[in-house]
């Protein structure tokens, strides 16, 4: 009795001693036997996780969550519920709120499941009031089956003739994954208003493929096929298909796309033959040809022949100007054509074509006009980035001078020294490049103009004020184009012939000047061609008088008599600018003789001189600007004696 006793009281001591406070352990006071005091929850937490998450059931382990304190302990005597939720792309099924059992703080999940995507991760979050939230993650399974989905819907409806193309069906769970049991029953198809043939189809792993599927009907309408399942419970399916009538139009199905100019489509067009309903004639065999509108051309094959009631073209492009949209028509006899959009991008480089001819072609020289060589796509649009080298060949008999290569500048080659040596005649200058459609020109060669020379110039003086017809002689002076004394141009030039030029001399100040001779073939310079000098002392009406001493080039007439009378004086011929010495006779010996001009009516003074014993006299030099006669008078004592100075 004594032993039993006592191991009672130390079941209550131990029963008793969780309640023992740390205020009443710091007091040294223990209380033994007083009601415990109630823990306050502070959040939830999952103490048994769900288990098997196939995707529409419940899960095969519910999950249980417990209300605790901040230090972990189940909290029991608390009246609450818990609820589930779950992150975005799934559902919940089942019960989602279940109440705590007061008695050991757990509320326990009954029927709770989910619905989403196989494979896929989500999170299932638990909530009480305030409490802090709980949460664990589950990734879906593949469910029991439910229902039936079409994956693959029929097309090419023709009546009595198999779809070309076979509807799908696939056997799935509530969350649409493909169904992990129940998965290999059989699809049956139906309609009304027609006949099917090869109606079954066995499901594999969930997927039911049909083959054969045909129906006999009214063509030109659509029909509703229904699909149902050998497994009680799984819901079917159905879906509609035209069943193709007359064919009447064209359908685009494929667009072309990818419009490099020049270039096929990166994806060719593809033309359906429909009725009138737009349904596929599958038994049509027409041929469509596709045309484009002004400004661009279509490259590749044109026309398709359809099969199964598509024409697929295969290597169907477009040239035209980048950036401008064009409209390309699809048609076929008897049937509506139909047509699609394209706007052309830079297509690569095709051909060179010529922007500016080289021109000017001196054998020898470089040419005068430089040519330049566009690179540009099959659409004539220039190719900016292109970085080809484009080389120069000449055709036989002549040899290209300079540099003959050239690469482009934003799609422009521009030549700089090219140059040609040859006979004269034409010849071929082929440009090229890899890859590129080489251009080619037509080039006349002319053999290179001599260049000139000049062996004399006469007369080789002249005075300032310019004016004298002067004769230049050399050779090669066909086709000169200047004639300039000390620099300055001479005018009223006259080619005369290869070998000589009349020209009048410009002003000038005296000094001796080069004569030069311009022509195609160079320039011809005489150094000191030419003296200027100044004529002397005017005496008005373009006559003057020289200094004592006579300038260079001055002329010596022969002697002539002078004559007592004016009448019958004799005539001295002066070329106009050209300094002229009279050398008179017949005058009285060893005397003083006083020389004048009649000019303007007036007799201007010449100079005094002394005849010689023969009775001569040397006079000043004059010299006529203009042309004109003057009379010259010479008194010797009481007599007088005339003579004519003809200028000109």
């Amino acid at each position: 009795m004594i032993a039993a006793a006592t191991r009672t009281v130390s079941r209550r001591l131990r029963a008793t001693a969780t309640i023992v406070t740390s205020a009443a352990v710091a007091a040294g006071v223990i209380a033994i036997g007083a009601p415990p005091a109630l823990a306050t929850a502070t959040k939830l937490a999952v103490t048994t996780s769900a288990a098997g998450p196939a995707s529409g059931a419940a899960f095969s382990t519910q999950p249980q969550i417990t209300m605790q304190d901040s230090s972990s302990n189940a909290v029991t005597g608390t009246a609450a519920n818990v609820t589930a939720s779950v992150s975005a792309g799934a559902t919940l099924v089942g019960t989602t709120t279940v109440a705590v059992n007061t008695g050991t703080g757990i509320a326990t999940f009954t029927n709770l499941g989910i619905t989403g995507t196989a494979g896929t991760s989500y999170t299932i979050t638990f909530t009480s009031g305030s409490l802090t939230t709980a949460s664990q993650s589950v990734t879906v399974t593949a469910g029991p089956a439910a229902r039936l989905t079409v994956t693959t819907a029929p097309a090419g409806a023709q009546s009595g003739t198999a779809f070309t193309t076979q509807p799908v069906v696939t056997v799935v769970d509530s969350g649409g994954n493909t169904a992990a049991t129940n998965n290999t029953g059989t699809v049956t198809a139906s309609t009304s208003g027609g006949t099917l043939a090869n109606d079954t189809a066995t499901a594999v792993a969930g997927v039911a493929t049909f083959s054969g599927l045909a129906l006999t009907a009214t063509g030109g309408a659509t029909y509703t096929l229904t699909f149902t399942y050998s497994v009680s419970g799984v819901v079917g399916t159905s879906t509609t298909i035209g069943l193709a009538g007359t064919a009447a139009a064209l359908s685009v199905v494929t667009a072309p796309a990818g419009p490099v100019s020049g270039a096929a489509f990166s994806t060719q067009p593809s033309i359906a033959i429909v009725d009138s309903n737009g349904t596929r004639v599958i038994s049509s065999t027409a041929t469509v040809t596709a045309t484009v509108s002004s400004g661009a051309t279509l490259v590749g094959t044109t026309t398709a022949t359809a099969a199964s009631g598509l024409a697929t073209f295969a290597n169907l492009g477009i040239s035209g100007t980048i950036g401008t949209s064009y409209t390309i028509t699809f048609s076929a006899t008897g049937l509506t054509a139909v047509t699609a959009s394209v706007t052309p991008t830079l297509g690569a480089g095709s051909r060179l074509v010529m922007n500016v001819n080289a021109a000017g072609a001196v054998s020898g020289s470089a040419f005068t006009t430089q040519p330049k060589v566009l690179v540009q796509d099959s659409g004539g649009n220039i190719v900016t980035s292109s970085t080809a080298t484009i080389t120069a060949t000449v055709s036989a008999g002549g040899t290209l001078i300079g540099t003959t290569t050239a690469t482009p500048s934003s799609g422009i080659a521009t030549y700089t020294n090219l140059g040609l040596t040859a006979a004269a005649g034409t010849y071929t200058i082929t440009y090229s490049a890899t890859g590129l459609t080489s251009i080619t020109q037509s080039i006349t060669v002319t053999s290179p103009t001599p260049a000139p020379t000049i062996s004399s110039v006469s007369p080789n003086s002249g005075v300032t004020s310019g004016g004298v017809s002067v004769t230049i002689t050399g050779a090669n002076f066909t086709g000169a184009t200047a004639v300039t004394f000390g620099g300055t141009p001479g005018t009223s030039v006259v080619i005369a012939s290869g070998t000589t030029i009349t020209v009048t001399t410009p002003a000038r100040t005296q000094g001796a000047v080069a004569v030069a001779v311009t022509t195609p073939g160079g320039t011809a310079s005489l150094a000191n061609g030419f003296t200027y000098r100044t004529p002397g002392t005017p005496l008005g009406a373009g006559i003057y008088l020289a200094p004592t001493t006579p300038p260079a080039g001055t002329r010596r007439p022969p002697w002539v008599s002078a004559q007592p009378t004016s009448s019958r004086s004799r005539v001295v011929t002066t070329p106009l600018n050209t300094p002229t010495r009279l050398q008179l006779a017949s005058l009285p010996k060893s005397s003083r003789v006083q020389a004048q001009i009649r000019i303007n009516g007036n007799w201007r003074g010449m100079g005094v001189y002394r005849s010689t014993s023969k009775g001569r006299v040397t006079l000043r030099a004059l010299t006529a600007t203009v042309p004109g006669t003057y009379y010259v008078r010479l008194k010797v004592g009481k007599k007088t004696f005339f003579v004519r100075l003809q200028g000109g």
